[in-house]
């Protein structure tokens, strides 16, 4: 998981903020660090600091502080730009939340042709919950075997569900493909993972990859930038 913050944003949307700190050190894993603490205000200037300068990570944490109502009031709108803006500095996990929220009509009008168009860019630079949203869709839009392709390349790239949501879906697929279209549909998936030969060193990259952005730094300080720390 994203810097093994997640579980913090899903528990502390119960959670209210507690005051900021005097002192802001523009600083991501600051940032991150005051979130762990609940230190919401200050966190969120600290992302909103490191936001304006094209931070991506700090784009993606404001968008989960406004789309969850973490710290500031929820605001889908407000959290659509932000992730679209990340989205547009080549963050895959914001593109698979634009998706989402074009699915569902949140922050940002319906748009299923848009939703299925970010998902696929999403999966194209590392998200594999794309993947699995790809499947989804298609799924409820009667694509069956391009819902179930999606769901043979979530995983055979290991999506994270539960045994009892992959038996679902699975008796689903039982109950609508017959055996030709399921071998059909493996040897486009084949193909999908020859084609994408690198994928797997992609998304163990992109998991392994820390903040990739930090404060500013002038050549008075230092010529050199802190190497990146692995994501928890």
């Amino acid at each position: 998981m994203r810097y093994g913050i997640i579980f913090f944003f899903l528990t502390l949307f119960f959670i209210s903020a507690t005051s900021a700190s005097t002192t802001i050190a523009y600083d991501i894993e600051e940032g991150i660090r005051a979130v762990k603490d609940q230190q919401l205000e200050k966190a969120h200037d600290i992302f909103l600091h490191l936001a304006k300068d094209d931070c991506v990570d700090a784009m993606w944490l404001l968008g989960m502080m406004y789309y969850r109502g973490i710290g500031v009031s929820e605001d889908a709108v407000t959290a659509f730009q932000w992730f679209e803006n990340a989205s547009g500095l080549g963050d895959p996990d914001s593109m698979n939340l634009v998706g989402l929220m074009y699915e569902s009509g949140i922050g940002i009008s319906r748009n299923l042709d848009q939703a299925m168009a970010w998902y696929e860019k999403a999966v194209e630079n590392g998200s594999v919950d794309a993947m699995y949203n790809l499947c989804i869709l298609n799924l409820k839009l009667k694509n069956n075997t391009a819902s179930y392709m999606w769901y043979k390349l979530a995983e055979y790239y290991q999506y994270d569900c539960s045994e009892d949501e992959k038996k679902i879906i699975r008796d689903k697929f039982r109950s609508f493909l017959d055996k030709e279209q399921e071998m059909a549909v493996q040897a486009r998936v084949e193909l999908w993972i020859q084609k994408h030969s690198g994928y797997n060193d992609l998304i163990k990259r992109l998991s392994e990859t820390g903040p990739m952005c930090y404060p500013s730094m002038t050549e008075a300080e230092t010529s050199v930038k802190p190497s990146s720390p692995n994501k928890k």
